[in-house]
């Protein structure tokens, strides 16, 4: 059985596909991945373990495209996509789609119909009428349905009346550099891990834009004193670093580095920060990889009261949720962590190492294996 891994995305800047992608090998498959992007340093990674990358040039600046363009790039990708599969076929190969996201459902439609696939949906679209449709006209076909996040999994059974529930697939990823790695990228890196070493660094690691409103976890942090430093890691949205700038003018924002290189700054924080904006359903019920990413190096998290993190906070002891809108709050968490910080970073470990999403797939692909594959 060959498993064709499908994203109309750019690898490098998945997580959950290289999450994937890594899994599949370490259960002994090679699989195909259709792409549309990939780095150097994953492209030559993959090819080397006998990997086949299929590149499909898509415009960078797709927002620049009006409806008719957009079509029309579907309607290539989609060629492109089916040009491929033929390939596997016309050499007798037993084939097996990993479908990953709503956009690129849309873009292959119905005709995935015609193979045995899975999905791999990564967030609710609750606002996206398109995407709803899209995934509608497939999804009960499907062999098994992923989502990241328990809830998510139930609000979709219910919208598509599906008699069996997604599968909860975290966010968890498999590329978490090496001892001896991390040591390399510290010298690589190392004008701007000074502080790490020298401060408490307290790490928000993600995109900065304004439905992430840190503006209380930095006034607070700055009222902790000099022994805390508060860390942005990611890229500048919208211009709200400037605005976090007038509140701190000190605040260190490192910019975008790429996977794996960025989680050297993960395993050198003290407290790792995760907060979302309750104001659509895909946020309530948010499924962050950068909780596990954080609970790789054992980092203990200040999380806000959402029920995508209060639940996975509580069941597991990994952090304090605080009141984002109250400075106090903040203060209190970071100090109760700081106070008992040996039981926080222990219990963060222990939610990364329960988390076995290799099992997960292994037990679908063997269950899939078992049945009989439609004759492609």
């Amino acid at each position: 059985m060959k498993i064709v891994l499908i994203h109309k995305n750019k690898f490098h800047k998945r997580p959950p596909v290289i999450s994937v992608v890594e899994n599949l090998i370490k259960l002994g498959h090679t699989p195909c991945l259709i792409t549309c992007g990939i780095s150097e340093k994953y492209h030559k990674e993959l090819t080397n373990r006998g990997i086949e990358v299929w590149i499909f040039s898509q415009k960078d600046n797709r927002k620049g495209l009006n409806v008719v363009h957009k079509l029309i790039e579907y309607y290539k990708f989609r060629k492109f996509v089916f040009s491929i599969i033929r390939k596997y076929i016309k050499q007798k190969i037993k084939i097996l789609l990993w479908i990953e996201s709503a956009y690129t459902i849309v873009a292959l439609g119905e005709a995935i119909k015609k193979y045995d696939y899975i999905l791999q949906i990564q967030e609710l679209h609750e606002d996206s009428k398109l995407y709803l449709k899209a995934i509608g006209k497939v999804i009960h076909q499907a062999k098994v349905v992923f989502m990241p996040e328990y809830n998510r999994t139930v609000f979709y059974q219910i919208w598509f009346k599906l008699q069996q529930r997604p599968i909860v697939l975290p966010n968890k990823p498999y590329f978490i550099p090496s001892v001896t790695t991390i040591e390399q990228l510290k010298n690589k890196y190392q004008d701007k891990i000074d502080v790490f070493q020298k401060k408490k660094v307290i790490l928000y690691q993600g995109q900065i834009f304004h439905e992430r409103d840190l503006t209380n976890y930095i006034k607070a942090i700055k009222k902790l004193g000099e022994e805390y430093k508060l860390v942005l890691l990611g890229k500048d949205h919208f211009g709200t670093l400037k605005k976090y700038q007038k509140i701190d003018p000190e605040i260190i924002h490192i910019d975008f580095i790429p996977a794996p290189d960025y989680l050297l700054f993960t395993s050198c924080a003290y407290i790792g920060i995760v907060t979302y904006d309750p104001y659509e359903l895909n946020s309530a019920y948010c499924a962050p990889n950068k909780l596990y990413e954080y609970a790789a190096f054992s980092l203990p998290m200040l999380g806000n009261d959402v029920p995508g993190l209060k639940n996975i906070f509580e069941q597991n002891r990994i952090g304090i949720i605080v009141n984002e809108n109250d400075e106090s709050s903040i203060i209190n968490g970071i100090l109760e962590i700081s106070n008992h910080i040996k039981y926080y970073k222990e219990q963060a470990q222990k939610f990364f190492d329960t988390v076995d999403n290799i099992t997960i797939i292994s037990n679908i692909l063997n269950k899939i294996n078992n049945d009989n594959l439609k004759n492609n």
